[in-house]
């Protein structure tokens, strides 16, 4: 049956009536249960829709467009009773059921009945509905494009699909320490709603890791803990959960875009791009969770298909996106909502122009409470566990340079095999732009951008659906928006804060802008396909197959990243791990260096070794944590006193790995010929790595920078600034007894007091401050001493040149103070024991 059969066939139904022709081309009309089915000349999508614009005139007949689908026999092309919905492919056998079951239906009745069996008859499996794109059945684009998919990844990461329980893509970094957690908590347990304490990091103490920010990562860590449950190594595991969610992204991706309206075709190049898009393969070599992006195509459709019409589906389809962006990355969870808190006047506006609005109130109603729900558990985690977090998500947003430069979007990765020496031709010695990579490999694709135009040049002149674009274009600008950095100086205006700023405010774990690309990423691939679909839409086969093919081939060339040596053994260990475990005795303690902050690459490096070899490690405290302060203390074994300190927190075994370290708060221990008195070399490595044995007696005393305190920005290691208006020194003492402590202060802007313990220190500006002891009385074991700003407040750099980016409140600055006087040594034990709160 063709479409000139249906309208003979409409007109044997006994309550039809003809409705005439007219409109550009429409040829024949018939009228059944107060819906107009009309007769297009041609199904091409931009003559269709203007047949039924033309057709409707503005008037209040719900109107149905049909045409012949040249793409398969015995079917039709469906437009309407929306004319900014996608056209549909459908049987046209099915399509006369449906319409012959709306007889004896009221108008309003027959509307929604035919809006719901469209959507259905397109997307279920109708008897006799074969759509034939390149040379495949309906079902087989799909097994194309998940073979397609599987392939590509392999490619653009191999050979690490030959290596998968031995080599991950990308080194030491992020993606081994999560290799090192995941792990980790597969022997241990998960936990969410408590915290349980890590005995093998921050030795002597452990570590209370707080578990509320971990559950916004379930959806890559179920799977993967599940797998290593079963028996796959930590390696494997991840390997294969990184492909999977990579695969299903594109997925995700391909299926929006069909159920848009593009052919398989078309729909396999967006969901080729999401896979081989700069921005998505350096995640891949950073970050698993970061490299899921499934949930904000979907999102997309979700809230393009619950503003034309509120249903279950569409409600599932929002609240699914959302559950899984939230459980995907932090960062995603609140770029999502984000989206649907500035989509909402789309939504609304679209409910004002349909009838039965309380309905749709109702139902906004209901998905805003769902939404919600979905959500609560992780705030709920959050909140129990704020105290042992807030380090965690109070985070400076200092990385500004790991923000969106618009260049960047026009600008070919530097790792890309052809256009990348164009790229560092171009780019030069710009500091910003030659960061091409990692955070900042935003590169959108001179092909993906020239389709989007399209894309919005057809909405614009009705040749595609509106509401699509739409949604698309605001996420598009949320995406730039929030990408760019915290503060863009502007010739007129001056320095001008941009929107991540302001959510920095409310959610104050956000430190990096570039991440929410993925929005910019997403939406720009989804106006792009409509975009492609457009441009193919209504030319022969051969023709639309080139077309698509060449936007394939030359996404293909620009896009992808080609790093030599990303593939990294992960399960041979340097010498060092295997002396580890073939020289120190079993539940031994040590200490690696460089000894680097919870979160630096070479901190990832030693914890993810540490499941080959099972010892306690000194490191691995928290980022401004109490024990982490512990662990600056002796993270310089070059220092006299940092034997003597190790051997007081119990500590009787140290490495040191000669690797090139590129922090400036970790000093680097090339060449060194011998170690400090008081370690003993027990075996050396080929490049100067070593094992050491601690010989020093033990300390009788250790005082920590513990609470309030950060570094100069680009000023000297050996001084702390205390940030507001008091800190707390973390001391232990093996006897109770007088000390003093001894230190140097200076003031930040005009001299100042402090209190120290109940003694009064001045701290006059500039120079070297002056030098002052002050006595103290210690009980025996770990206790605090309180710093207090007496007599004036805290001042902000920037307050005082606003041309500093410097926000922090500064009071004095002191270098690490010492102990000296006290008692005779007692027992080490006391520093073993866990620290006051």
């Amino acid at each position: 049956m063709n479409a000139s059969e249906l309208l003979v066939a409409l007109a044997g139904i006994d309550s039809s009536r003809d409705a005439g022709a007219g409109g550009e081309g429409v040829s024949e009309s018939r009228l059944v249960s107060g819906i107009e089915y009309a007769r297009a000349a041609t199904g091409e999508e931009a003559k269709l829709r203007r047949a039924w614009r033309g057709r409707r005139g503005g008037g209040a007949t719900p109107l149905v467009v049909v045409a012949d689908d040249p793409d398969g026999g015995g079917t039709l092309r469906v437009l309407g009773p929306q004319g900014d919905g996608p056209v549909r492919r459908i049987c046209a056998d099915a399509m006369l059921d449906m319409v012959r079951r709306t007889v004896g239906m009221t108008r309003l009745e027959a509307v929604r009945h035919l809006a719901q069996e469209v959507e259905r008859l397109e997307t279920g499996g109708v008897a006799g509905l074969s759509v034939r794109v390149l040379g495949v059945a309906r079902r087989g684009p799909w097994v194309v494009a998940l073979a397609a998919y599987s392939a590509v990844f392999a490619i653009a990461t191999w050979p690490l699909v030959t290596r998968m329980g031995s080599a991950t893509y990308g080194g030491q970094g992020d993606g081994w320490a999560l290799i090192w957690q995941t792990w980790y908590r597969a022997r241990h347990g998960l936990s969410y709603f408590s915290s349980p304490v890590d005995s093998g990091l921050a030795w002597p103490f452990g570590l209370k890791i707080p578990s509320a920010p971990l559950l916004s990562n379930v959806t890559t860590e179920w799977p993967t803990v599940a797998l290593i449950r079963l028996g796959a190594g930590g390696v494997l595991a991840n390997n294969l959960v990184l492909m999977g969610v990579t695969v299903a992204s594109a997925l995700a991706m391909y299926a929006v875009a069909r159920r848009l309206g593009a052919r398989p075709a078309v729909a396999f190049w967006a969901g080729l791009v999401y896979i081989i898009a700069p921005w998505e393969l350096d995640r891949v070599a950073i970050h698993l969770t970061l490299s899921f992006l499934a949930a904000f195509p979907l999102l997309l459709l979700g809230i393009v298909e619950w503003t034309r019409r509120p249903s279950w589906r569409a409600g599932a389809l929002v609240v699914g996106a959302t559950a899984l962006a939230v459980y995907t990355h932090a960062y995603y969870g609140f770029a999502a909502g984000v989206v649907l808190v500035a989509c909402l006047p789309i939504v609304l506006v679209a409910m004002a122009r349909r009838p039965g609005r309380p309905r749709d109130l109702l139902a906004l109603g209901t998905l805003t409470a769902a939404i919600a729900v979905v959500a609560a558990p992780l705030a709920i985690a959050v909140t129990f566990q704020s105290a042992g977090i807030s380090q965690q998500l109070n985070r400076p947003l200092h990385l500004t340079e790991w923000a969106l430069d618009p260049r960047l979007l026009l600008l070919p990765s530097v790792e890309n095999p052809v256009f990348g020496g164009f790229s560092r031709q171009v780019v030069g010695d710009n500091p910003v732009a030659s960061q091409t990579t990692g955070e900042l490999a935003l590169y959108l694709g001179w092909v993906t951008l020239a389709l989007a135009a399209v894309g919005i040049w057809a909405a614009v002149t009705r040749r595609t659906a509106r509401l699509p674009i739409v949604v698309a274009g605001v996420a598009a600008a949320l995406g730039f928006g929030l990408a760019l950095p915290a503060t863009v100086n502007f010739p007129v205006l001056g320095p001008t804060s941009m929107p991540v700023s302001y959510a920095q405010h409310a959610v104050t774990f956000i430190s990096t802008p570039a991440r929410f690309f993925v929005l910019l990423l997403t939406a720009v691939i989804v106006m792009a396909a409509l975009g492609l679909e457009v441009l193919v839409s209504g030319r022969s086969r051969r023709t639309a197959r080139l077309i698509v093919a060449g936007a394939i081939v030359f996404s293909l060339v620009e896009l992808p990243v080609w790093v030599s040596g990303r593939v990294v053994d992960a399960t041979t260990p340097p010498p060092v791990i295997t002396a580890i475990s073939r020289l120190v005795p079993a539940g031994e303690p040590i200490i690696q260096y460089p000894s680097a902050v919870n979160g630096l690459p070479v901190s990832a490096d030693q914890f993810f070794w540490q499941i080959v070899h099972g010892h306690p490690l000194v490191n691995g405290a928290l980022t401004g944590s109490p024990e982490d302060a512990v662990r600056e203390v002796v993270s310089d074994p070059t220092r006299a006193q940092t034997p003597s300190e190790l051997a007081l927190l119990g500590v009787h075994w140290a490495t040191y790995e000669a690797q090139p370290v590129f922090f400036p708060r970790i000093p680097e221990y090339h060449g060194i010929p011998r170690p400090e008195p008081g370690f003993r070399v027990v075996e050396r490595f080929p490049g100067g790595s070593m094992i050491m044995r601690v010989t020093a007696a033990p300390a009788s005393e250790i005082v920590v920078l513990g609470e309030g305190f950060e570094a100069p920005e680009g000023g000297r290691v050996d001084w702390r600034w205390i940030i507001g208006s008091h800190a707390r020194l973390l001391v232990c003492a093996t006897s109770a007894g007088p000390y003093r402590l001894r230190m140097r202060v200076r003031g930040f802007a005009v001299p100042r007091v402090i209190d120290v313990g109940g003694v009064r220190v001045h701290a006059p500006t500039g120079g070297e401050g002056v030098a002052d002891e002050v006595p103290v009385r210690l009980d025996r074991g770990w206790q605090w001493v309180t710093i207090q700003l007496v007599g004036s407040s805290p001042v902000r750099p920037l307050t005082l040149d606003p041309s500093s980016t410097d926000g922090r409140p500064l009071a004095v600055e002191i270098t690490p103070p010492t102990l000296l006087g006290g008692p005779s040594v007692g027992d080490p034990q006391a520093c073993h024991a866990p620290l006051p709160r």
